[in-house]
């Protein structure tokens, strides 16, 4: 079984091309007759009738479901008599003598020649400048200067200069009725004393507008906007770290212990009293005076400076000599002791004791004095 024939997917047909004569109602078509062909909804390029003929009229349908379908062959909406059969060869067909003969021509339609149409007249714009004075006042500001045509038209309003008063000013009513009426002109609702004529296309720059009953302008106060007060807007306060106190060590201190210093206290020679020999009956043994020994003193003397103890010398205690045992005094009386006497009861070696003791001190600072020199 041969597969169906998919119309979309094929290559269109080769075409067929038809020569012949023209005949319209029996008679050589005149020349500059236009002929086409059809299959169905396909309409084929169409040819020109010259010399009674139409030469190559290719008739290509873009598919092969075209095949087989009838060829009709038209003058614009008159079909010839005569029609073919498309066939779709695998190569062109050329029919060189296939002759039209149709009952007539197309009827032309009569052409309707246009009325031409009359074009409107539209008046002119006119335009007005020049000075604009206000009796007995200021021009105001942005004061707005305007035209009008009786109630038919009014011009667009434009500022007056309030420095200097100029103004310029576009009259363009396009109604050719308004030409010859009356142009007034107005500022802020007031009409002017100055009028003009309309008329189309007119410049007049030298046109000054006077206006005699302006009224005083009432201050308009002007609404002062209430005053936003701006509400504070808390600024987060970001936490500053406290920074951790460090320990600082501290060396101890040495606390300085003071060394007791044993100074040398001289001793005090206790003073004597000399017995005095009193004259008595009976004979008395004299007693011997008694020499107390000193007691050395140790003073403890803090100094800031710690030094080794100083060995000083203990001063040397003098052992007192015992005086040799008085003598019996003499019945004679004659040797009683008396503080003037000349006589002495005294011997050598108690008075070198006594010196002794005397000079013990005074040793005992010089040797003390020499053994610091030497350190």
């Amino acid at each position: 079984m041969m597969p169906a024939l998919v119309f979309g997917q094929s290559p269109p047909p080769l075409p067929s091309i038809y020569s012949g004569t023209v005949t319209v109602a029996g008679e050589t078509a005149p020349d500059g007759i236009i002929i086409f062909a059809m299959i169905g909804d396909y309409i084929s390029p169409s040819v020109t009738v010259t010399n009674g003929r139409y030469v190559a009229l290719t008739i290509g349908p873009p598919n092969v479901s075209f095949a087989g379908q009838v060829v009709t062959f038209h003058i614009e909406t008159v079909q010839a008599d005569e029609t073919a059969k498309f066939i779709a060869y695998s190569l062109p067909v050329v029919v060189s003598s296939f002759n039209l003969s149709f009952p007539n021509l197309p009827i032309p339609t009569p052409t309707v020649t246009p009325t031409p149409t009359q074009t409107p007249i539209v008046a002119a714009p006119a335009s007005y400048s020049g000075l604009v004075f206000v009796s007995g006042a200021a021009i105001p500001g942005n004061a707005q200067i305007l035209a009008r045509i009786g109630s038919d038209y009014e011009s667009h309003p434009v500022l007056v200069d309030s420095n200097t008063g100029e103004y310029g000013l576009f009259v363009d009513p396009l109604d050719i009725n308004l030409i010859g009426r009356t142009v007034e002109f107005f500022i802020n609702g007031v009409k002017a004393r100055t009028t003009v004529i309309y008329e189309s296309g007119v410049s007049n720059r030298n046109l000054d507008v006077i206006f005699t009953d302006f009224p005083t302008p009432i201050p308009t106060e002007t609404p002062v906007p209430p005053t936003v007060t701006p509400i504070p807007i808390e600024t987060p306060v970001t936490p500053t770290e406290t920074p951790a106190l460090t320990a600082t060590p501290v060396p101890p201190t040495k606390t300085l212990v003071p060394t007791a210093t044993k100074t040398a206290v001289p001793p005090t020679q206790t003073p004597v009293p000399t017995a005095t020999e009193t004259p008595t009956t009976a004979l008395v043994a004299p007693v011997p005076p008694t020499i107390k020994k000193p007691t050395p003193v140790v003073a403890k003397t803090q100094t800031p400076t710690p030094e080794p103890p100083t060995a000083t010398p203990a001063p040397v205690a003098s052992t007192p000599t015992e005086s040799p045992e008085a003598p019996v005094a003499e019945d004679d009386g004659e040797r009683a002791g008396t503080c003037n006497s000349t006589h002495s009861d005294t011997s050598i070696l108690g008075g070198a004791g006594n010196l002794l003791l005397l000079f013990a001190p005074l040793g005992a600072i010089l040797a003390l004095k020499k053994s610091r020199r030497k350190r």
